[in-house]
Parts: C-alpha cells; sequence; structure tokens
C-alpha cells in the first residue's frame, strides 16, 4: 500500500499543471510485466530488490523505506555534461531544503502539495516564456540553471499537450483576449513591485473586465493561496496614489458580490480589512 500511494502521491504534487501523469503511473510492477519500460516518463511502484540493481531500467530511484534517493550512472553521467548542471543542481536543493524546513514545523500536507504546485507552475511557464521575475539577476540565474531540462521538456508530448490546453483556456476565458494579459498582471503583481503608472494601467484593467459572476470566479481562480490569495492585490489598498486606492476599493467590493469572493475578501489580514471598511465608508460605500 505504501508503495502505491507513493506513486500516486509523486504523481499527484505535479499534476496540476502537468497533464496526463496518470498514463505513466504504474502503482505496482513487477518482473511478469516490464510493458511500463516502454513509457517515457513512467513512474512505478516496485517491491523485488533485483530492480534497484537493474539501473538500466530507470534514472531515479526513491527508497521509501530508507529515504535514499538513486540516480543511475547513465543518468548522472549525462546530468553532469548537461548545461547548467550545477546551478540547477543548487536551485532544486533550496526548494527542498524549504520544503523540509516546512515539514519539520509540521506544515500541512496542502503547504507541501502547494510548494510542488507552485514549483512546477514556475518552470512550465518558463518553458513556456511567460513566466515573471523579481528582477533581471535571478530571471538569468533561473534560465541558465533550468536550461537544458527546458529544452528538453519542450520537445515531448507533454509539453505539446500543455499549449493545446493554454490555447483553448484563452479560447474559453471569459476575459476574451485580455486573458493573457490580466494573467501576466497578476503574476507581475505576486512577484515584483510595478511603477505607479503600471499600477494604474493594471487597476484600470481589472476594473474594465471583471464585473459579472463568472469574470470574479475566473479572477479568483488565478489567485492562488499559496501565491498570496488576494494580498498582492489588496495591499493596493495602501498605496499612495488615491485613483489606485479607490480602484481597489471598486475591484474588492465588485469581488464581494460573489460568495466565494465574499469569503476570500474576509479571509484577508485584520489591517487589510480595516483599510478597505475605512476606505468604503470614506467613499460612502456601505
Amino acid at each position: 500500500a505504501d508503495v502505491c500511494n507513493s506513486v500516486l502521491s509523486a504523481c499527484l504534487l505535479v499534476s496540476p499543471p502537468l497533464v496526463g501523469m496518470l498514463h505513466r503511473a504504474f502503482p505496482y510492477a513487477n518482473l511478469t510485466n516490464l510493458g511500463f519500460l516502454e513509457v517515457p516518463g513512467f513512474v512505478a511502484g516496485v517491491t523485488n530488490p533485483i530492480f534497484e540493481h537493474r539501473h538500466q531500467w530507470w534514472d531515479v530511484l526513491c527508497n521509501i523505506k530508507t529515504g535514499e534517493v538513486s540516480l543511475s550512472p547513465t543518468y548522472r553521467a549525462q546530468l553532469e555534461v548537461s548545461d547548467g548542471h550545477s546551478l540547477c543542481e543548487e536551485i532544486d536543493t533550496a526548494f527542498i531544503n524549504k520544503i523540509i524546513a516546512g515539514i519539520n514545523l509540521k506544515y500541512s500536507e496542502e503547504w507541501v502539495r502547494a510548494r510542488f504546485r507552485d514549483y512546477a507552475n514556475h518552470l512550465v511557464r518558463m518553458a513556456q516564456f511567460t513566466e515573471v521575475f523579481s528582477d533581471p539577476t535571478e530571471m538569468a540565474r533561473r534560465r541558465a540553471g533550468n536550461v537544458s531540462r527546458l529544452k528538453a521538456f519542450r520537445h515531448t508530448p507533454q509539453f505539446a499537450a500543455l499549449q493545446e490546453r493554454l490555447e483553448q483556456r484563452a479560447a474559453a476565458s471569459v476575459f476574451g483576449a485580455q486573458e493573457p494579459t490580466i494573467r501576466k498582471y497578476i503574476r507581475t503583481l505576486q512577484v515584483k513591485k510595478i511603477t505607479d503608472d503600471e499600477m494604474s494601467k493594471v487597476c484600470a484593467l481589472f476594473l474594465d473586465h471583471v464585473k459579472s459572476k463568472e469574470q470574479v470566479l475566473e479572477f479568483i481562480s488565478l489567485l492562488p493561496e499559496s501565491q498570496g490569495g488576494l494580498f498582492p492585490i489588496a495591499v493596493n489598498l495602501f498605496h499612495h496614489r488615491t485613483d489606485v486606492r479607490e480602484g481597489t476599493v471598486q475591484l474588492l467590493r465588485r469581488l464581494e458580490q460573489v460568495d466565494l469572493g465574499k469569503g476570500c475578501v474576509s479571509s484577508l489580514n485584520y489591517f487589510i480589512l480595516l483599510t478597505y471598511h475605512r476606505l468604503l465608508r470614506s467613499t460612502g460605500d456601505k
């Protein structure tokens, strides 16, 4: 049972954003049926110790009893000659250390899943050239460290499926042609500060396209709690420009017209809510 659960859990850590993971999952594999070895990127659970010694059958082996993770000699050699390998290991290690620290602090399982989901989304956006970075230095570092695996990922059926889904999502969006722009600006607010004029334009864009119930619900879906939820937007209640503050109040008021949005607004921290209600009173809104 532990082996099966580990396989399924590993797949769910990155799905979403990756699609089709269950098609490559084999919760319990054995020597009588090795067909899974023909599936690119398979994730298999086994109990027979023979598998551990057949390095040609796998790239990465995780022993769930000892916690040891091994790379096959062939895969390790491929990694060591790949571009940016040392930096990639450094970036991944920093990520895993944060996960371990959170687990040691008794953070919830959902917290762990959200961190992996966010990291996978980050890599997917990098592969699609849509990721936003806090500054040019961080962008250069991340791209250099992930250059080899992103290049390989772009040539997989998985990436083609993601691109197709991206196009379908944009076509079906209630934001119409503005969906990529709205998504980009939300991501920007999550990772870095923007100029006052940019913030004013962003507020205007949001107010122009977040009016109906459907638009509110899709807008909220772009604001996961693991990325701060409404905070990156609500913090502009403290902006020094009047138009930005008033635009933020209007946007939050619209979100409150839907039950889900009302819950998201009410979950904001006390000081933001205090400021929000003060600004509401000052504009005569109730």
